[in-house]
Order: C-alpha cells, then sequence, then structure tokens
C-alpha cells in the first residue's frame, strides 16, 4: 500500500506493535503493513486497538 499510494502518508508506526492489526481479503496479515499487495478487488481492513474484530469479508464492487 505504501509503494502504490505514498501520499497518503501512513504513520511509521502503522504496525502490530503500536496495536494495528491489517487483514487482506478477511485474514489476518502479519508482514509490514506497507507492503500489503494490492490487485483488483483486494480487500484491505485496518484496525486499531480492537481485539475481537470481524473484518469484512465481501464488498459489492459492482457500481465502481
Amino acid at each position: 500500500m505504501g509503494q502504490r499510494f505514498p501520499n497518503l502518508q501512513y504513520p511509521l508506526e502503522l504496525d502490530q506493535k503500536t496495536n494495528w492489526q491489517a487483514y487482506v481479503n478477511g485474514k489476518p496479515y502479519s508482514g509490514d503493513f506497507h507492503n500489503i499487495p494490492l490487485e483488483a478487488h483486494t480487500l484491505v481492513t485496518l484496525a486499531y486497538n480492537s481485539p475481537g474484530i470481524t473484518p469484512d469479508t465481501t464488498y459489492a464492487w459492482q457500481g465502481l
């Protein structure tokens, strides 16, 4: 994400050590969040300090 959208200026501390959790297509992502691969219809959920979150697993892409 950081390489495709450098202007979004995600904080450097966007990682699991600072209570952030990332999910890609509903599954936990454990790598560097800035390197999440973005492909067509990839669904990324970022959660801060939210234990027990249920991330989105689907999105209605029609109309976009």
